[in-house]
């Protein structure tokens, strides 16, 4: 039997937790932003317009969850609960310990340099097995990069 090559990846950089999928998403958007202050000028026709932040950048895909495409012992259940744990804090009783996991986006060579933090996952249930366990979801995923210090111009340009 052929070995089949891992499609990608979503990986904890705290807990090494990884998810790992043999199905490619049918499609990635990454988008990007700046935010600029409008500076009224009394007597000037418009506004000036300048450079303030950059803005947020997000990362969105729809992972397909199946039990024959996901690699490694767990289910379809609890890939989805791995994937909604990475959107919570640690806690030690009542007091917030670590912040919402850092991950890695394994996919291509494209986002490896990158830190992200999941900011939406929505699940789409398709199948179940006779005692109502999924067999087939899709999870919709929002994330966003994690910045740890100021972005020029030219490290974007790699």
């Amino acid at each position: 039997m052929a070995q089949i090559e891992l499609a990608g990846a979503l990986v904890d950089f705290d807990t090494g937790d990884q998810m790992e999928w043999d199905l490619n998403p049918e499609m990635f958007t990454d988008s990007d932003s700046a935010n600029f202050a409008s500076i009224e000028v009394p007597g000037m026709s418009h506004p000036r317009v300048q450079f303030s932040t950059g803005g947020e950048r997000t990362l969105t895909f729809m992972l397909p969850l199946h039990y024959g495409a996901l690699r490694g012992d767990r289910t379809v259940a609890q890939s989805i609960d791995l994937l909604r744990s990475w959107l919570y804090a640690d806690y030690d009783k009542t007091l917030m310990t670590s912040a919402p996991h850092k991950l890695l986006v394994s996919f291509s060579d494209r986002w490896r340099d990158e830190k992200w933090v999941l900011t939406q996952c929505d699940i789409e249930y398709i199948r179940f097995d006779k005692d109502g366990a999924p067999l087939h979801a899709v999870a919709s995923l929002a994330l966003k990069e994690y910045i740890e210090t100021s972005r020029s111009r030219e490290d974007v340009r790699r």
